[in-house]
C-alpha cells in the first residue's frame, strides 16, 4: 500500500546513506527511482535506452520510450509544419501544437506532455501567455487520492491531472466540453528522424 511503501522507501534510503555503500535497486516503480536513486538506468526490452542522474533522466527523457518509462502521460507524434523564433508548429490530429523546435520543418517530432502541465478551463482563455489552447471533450475521470486524472479528446488524446478541489469547481463530467491549455515551454519535443 502507498503509506507502507513511502515508509519503507524512507527507511531504505536512510539505510543506504548510513552504510555508505553502493546499492543497486531494481524497480518498476518511478517513486522508488525518485526516492532512492542518485543515478538511473532505463531498460526497455532488455536494452539500456538512457542513463544519467535520476533528475536528468526524469526531467529530460531522450526518446519516446524513455518518456513513457519516466511517466510522461501523453506522447504525440506529428510533423513539424514550420519553425519560427525557436518554436515549432507541429500538426497532430488536425490540431496545431507549439513547442520548442527539436528539428527543422518537414521532420517528424514526438511531443511529450506531462498530465500535471495541462490546465483545464471552462472557456477559451485567450488572455493567457499559454499559446496551446484546444477545445476538448472530457472522456474520462479517475480519482487518484487528492487528484483526478482526466482523459480529454482534443483531436488527440490528452491526459490532465488536476486537484480534486479544482475538478469539483469545474463541475465537468464525461461528455462535457472544456478547454485544455498547455504552455509551449512545458512540452518536451523530441526529433523522430
Amino acid at each position: 500500500d502507498r503509506a507502507t511503501g513511502d515508509e519503507v522507501r524512507g527507511e531504505l534510503r536512510a539505510l543506504i546513506r548510513a552504510l555508505a555503500i553502493p546499492a543497486y535497486v531494481v524497480s518498476h516503480d518511478r517513486a522508488d527511482a525518485l526516492a532512492l536513486a542518485d543515478h538511473t538506468v532505463l531498460l526497455d526490452e532488455g536494452r539500456i535506452i538512457q542513463r544519467g542522474t535520476t533528475q536528468e533522466v526524469f526531467d529530460a527523457p531522450k526518446t519516446p520510450a524513455a518518456a513513457r518509462l519516466v511517466g510522461v502521460d501523453t506522447i504525440l507524434l506529428g510533423r513539424i509544419a514550420s519553425v519560427e523564433n525557436g518554436l515549432a508548429r507541429v500538426t497532430v490530429g488536425g490540431q496545431e501544437v507549439r513547442a520548442a523546435a527539436p528539428a527543422e520543418a518537414g521532420h517528424e517530432a514526438a511531443l511529450c506532455i506531462r498530465a500535471e502541465d495541462v490546465t483545464i478551463a471552462l472557456h477559451d482563455a485567450s488572455d493567457l501567455s499559454a499559446i496551446n489552447r484546444w477545445r476538448a471533450i472530457v472522456r474520462s475521470e479517475a480519482p487518484e487520492g487528492p487528484f483526478v486524472r482526466v482523459g480529454l479528446d482534443c483531436g488527440f488524446r490528452l491526459s490532465a491531472l488536476v486537484t480534486r478541489d479544482a475538478w469539483q469547481r469545474l463541475a465537468l463530467k464525461p461528455g462535457n466540453e472544456a478547454w485544455a491549455i498547455v504552455k509551449a515551454t512545458t512540452i518536451r519535443a523530441l526529433p523522430r528522424n
